[in-house]
């Protein structure tokens, strides 16, 4: 079963995305050149809590899961993962702690190979497509 998205393109993908929904054809031009899509593989992680946002993500293809990791040890050291969501081709995560520039509470992995579209793209920050400095942009 391919679960791949079908989209004529990352714009039409991108203008499904709530945040970008309301944008016009070039204010989604201005998104795409900040954006990346990217191929991860199996079990990796996009991050793990503690971590800085530093971009927000679209599922392309594949899925990513949100985990919950609870010490379950007095030594804090072992931990148990709980599932909290599965996330599929069309959904969206991450806009939030990348826009209030909080860190992470959670682990994100893709537990199989996964298509990504990342916002900013791994080069660029939050600053960079604002213009603003990084603490401005944090407040943004």
């Amino acid at each position: 079963m391919d679960k791949t998205i079908q989209y004529e393109s990352v714009s039409e993908l991108l203008s499904k995305v709530a945040i970008f929904s309301g944008l016009g054809e070039s204010e989604l031009k201005t998104v795409i050149d900040y954006a990346e899509v990217v191929q991860f593989d199996e079990n990796m992680e996009l991050f793990v809590p503690g971590d800085a946002a530093s971009h927000f993500y679209v599922v392309c293809g594949g899925s990513v899961d949100i985990i919950r990791a609870e010490t379950a040890s007095p030594d804090g050291k072992s931990a148990q993962e709980s599932l909290i969501a599965r996330l599929l081709p069309g959904d969206s995560f991450g806009e939030m702690e990348l826009l209030v520039g909080l860190t992470h509470n959670e682990i994100a992995r893709v537990p199989e190979r996964s298509q990504l579209i990342l916002f900013p793209s791994r080069d660029k920050n939050i600053a960079d497509v604002t213009g603003l400095s990084i603490q401005e942009a944090k407040r943004f």
